[in-house]
């Protein structure tokens, strides 16, 4: 069929096909890997966590579902592209549906897990409601641009007809997705650092969750400005399309590494009589901390010594003290998650 003139004139200004489409294939054959680690971290949350709350359980589900569906969408593409019209270059300037729909399966997975990582900063924080409602607003606002990206898409698969400015659209997307990332990620790691006490090991254990935090919201920061640079550069070529290959996955393997990651801190008092309790900590005023395993901190000084001695407080068999430091961290970073 004859190229039309628009179609012709985008096709001179197109990046060259094999440069454009074996970006792609690379990030299809990278990011499928990351895949089976996601399989692999879903299988040892469920096998980890049997009383985990029903709905965490149906949210952890949900964006692992959400995250096959990609990985299916995105194996239709390359089949597409690279065996079905391999050498046919007008498809070149034509989006297949397989890679418009993932970028708003991004968006409904990462508004899914920054709602997570908000309600567990509003625990954290002590209940700070404005912190909490620019997180879930972000959130909300990527989920639109992505659905907006992927109805425009539809409406113009072809290349050639895309109305002038919907790129700004799709960096606009990239762009409060990073930011949305950094605010949670430094969030954390500043609620994190504020319980900090003067146990070693109970600090050892927050720079380890800090270490988790930092790494899990640099995964999606990094894609998503990386993908923001590239839509702006070269926002006709494949490369924004690899790149949203990882994003997806980012934010499923951000998840669950952070729920896995409990089990670890838990591990790190299964002796709890290296934790002394000291005076000051005994003294100071214990505000309440509930967990679904229905342990509060809101007693009285003599019931929680008490509880910390023969370990009644819900920890399991335990001699010796603990912490109040340890049990807040243990308690407010899983949140509702026990």
């Amino acid at each position: 069929m004859p190229l039309a003139p628009r179609q012709l004139s985008f096709l001179a200004t197109m990046s060259p096909p094999h440069t454009t489409l074996g970006a792609m294939l690379i990030g299809f054959m990278v990011s499928t890997p990351i895949y089976g680690i996601t399989c692999l971290q879903l299988y040892q949350y469920f096998s980890r966590y049997p009383k985990d709350t029903i709905w965490l359980k149906v949210a952890v589900a949900s964006v692992w579902l959400l995250e096959t569906c990609t990985q299916c969408m995105t194996s239709h593409a390359m089949y597409y592209y690279l065996i079905l019209h391999e050498s046919n270059v007008a498809e070149l300037s034509t989006i297949v549906w397989s890679l418009l729909v993932p970028p708003l399966i991004n968006g409904i997975e990462g508004a899914i897990v920054q709602t997570f990582f908000a309600w567990r900063i509003y625990i954290m924080s002590d209940k700070n409601v404005l912190l909490f409602s620019v997180i879930c607003s972000l959130a909300v606002a990527q989920l639109g641009l992505s659905f907006a990206v992927t109805i425009q898409g539809l409406r113009f698969p072809n290349s050639a007809e895309t109305p002038t400015g919907s790129e700004q659209v799709v960096s606009a997307c990239f762009a409060i997705v990073a930011a949305t990332d950094i605010i949670i990620t430094l969030s954390l790691c500043y609620y994190l650092h504020i319980r900090k006490s003067g146990h070693e090991r109970t600090n050892g254990i927050v720079k380890k969750l800090v270490v988790i935090t930092i790494n899990n919201g640099i995964f999606t920061s990094v894609v998503a400005l990386a993908a923001f640079v590239t839509n702006l550069a070269a926002p006709t070529t494949m490369w924004t399309f690899a790149l949203c290959f990882f994003l997806g996955k980012a934010y499923t393997n951000s998840l669950l590494s952070s729920l896995n990651s409990r089990t670890t801190s838990r591990h790190e008092f299964e002796n709890p009589a290296d934790i002394p309790l000291t005076s000051s900590s005994m003294g100071r005023k214990l505000r309440t901390v509930t967990s679904n395993s229905g342990f509060s901190l809101s007693r009285g000084k003599d019931k929680e010594r008490d509880e910390f001695a023969t370990g009644s407080a819900g920890l399991g068999n335990t001699t010796g003290y603990y912490s109040p430091e340890a049990l807040f961290i243990t308690r407010e970073v899983e949140t509702f998650t026990s």
